[in-house]
């Protein structure tokens, strides 16, 4: 089995810098982590080199009543179609009342490990 890479993201989600260059690849785990986080924060369409590429967001939460289960479907679809995942076992989306803010939390497997993020 091949090493998975991929290029580091910060907690903002943008590529991590380490003094004025990128910082180095990440491998296995935290490739394929970095890799599904990508995927997440790509809106369909945006790449304009393949437009089939990304999240179909504006689909989904572009409606005037945003259902939970249309975010929850897109969310394990879009981390189940990632290299290096082989189930996603959970995904729980919850709104707050108030704010009217979603949150998430997802458990997935890679190869015979499994992980969750919130």
């Amino acid at each position: 089995m091949s090493t998975a890479r991929d290029l580091a993201l910060d907690a903002d989600g943008d590529l991590a810098i380490q003094g004025q260059d990128l910082a180095p690849l990440v491998a296995d785990t935290a490739a394929i982590v970095s890799d599904v986080k990508s995927a997440l924060l790509m809106v369909l369409g945006e790449w304009f080199l393949d437009q089939s590429k990304g999240v179909p967001w504006f689909d989904v939460l572009g409606q005037k009543k945003v259902s939970l289960q249309g975010i929850r479907s897109t969310l394990s679809n879009a981390i189940a179609a990632r290299r290096g995942i082989t189930q996603v076992q959970f995904a729980n989306v919850t709104q707050d009342s108030v704010s009217r803010a979603p949150t998430h939390w997802i458990h997935w497997q890679e190869h015979r490990r499994h992980y969750s993020r919130s």
